[in-house]
């Protein structure tokens, strides 16, 4: 499978995962190092420089990624809809999975929060039947949208319909 062949949600959200990943084990500062070998004037080719502070090929990590948003996503999550953790601090995103929608369907996710707190997005399942969605406050939002949250996910043309509750912590 290629990076163009992969649901672009999948892909975000698997190399959030990865990119994670790769701060725990090597420290932010590996990553700073990583961008300014490359951009340094002359530049050290990305995939050496990378090499360098990581201590694996580039290519074994795109590898990896497209592994996880080709198949992990779809296969570590149940059917229906599901957060990658049940509570998220305001200035962090969420990432949110439908599993076992027919493929390429549409789906309308709502997300209803304390007051008036409130946001809507529309996306599309992949060739697997597989959504998924990042969720995050804007920064306007990140003091007054703290609490109880409620996320309604449906297929549209009346297709599987799921439901999750998280909560969002203060920073």
């Amino acid at each position: 499978m290629a990076a163009a062949d992969a649901n672009p949600d999948l892909l975000y959200d698997a190399a959030r995962v990865i990119l994670r990943q790769l701060a725990e084990r090597r420290g932010l500062k590996a990553i700073e190092n990583t961008l300014i070998a490359a951009g340094n004037s002359p530049p050290i080719p990305f995939a050496r420089a990378f090499g360098d502070q990581f201590g694996e090929p580039v290519e074994q990590v795109d590898a990896d990624l497209l592994a996880l948003a080709s198949g992990s996503f779809a296969v570590r999550f149940p059917d229906g809809v599901s957060a990658m953790a049940g509570s998220v601090p305001a200035t962090a995103p969420l990432q949110f999975v439908f599993v076992g929608l027919e493929p390429n369907h549409r789906v309308g996710w709502v997300f209803q929060g304390p007051g008036d707190c409130a946001k809507r997005a529309l996306s599309g399942a992949d060739g697997l039947g597989v959504a998924a969605l990042t969720f995050a406050l804007d920064e306007t939002e990140q003091a007054s949208c703290i609490g109880h949250w409620s996320l309604e996910a449906a297929s549209r043309g009346g297709g599987p319909q799921g439901q999750v509750d998280f909560t969002v912590t203060a920073p």
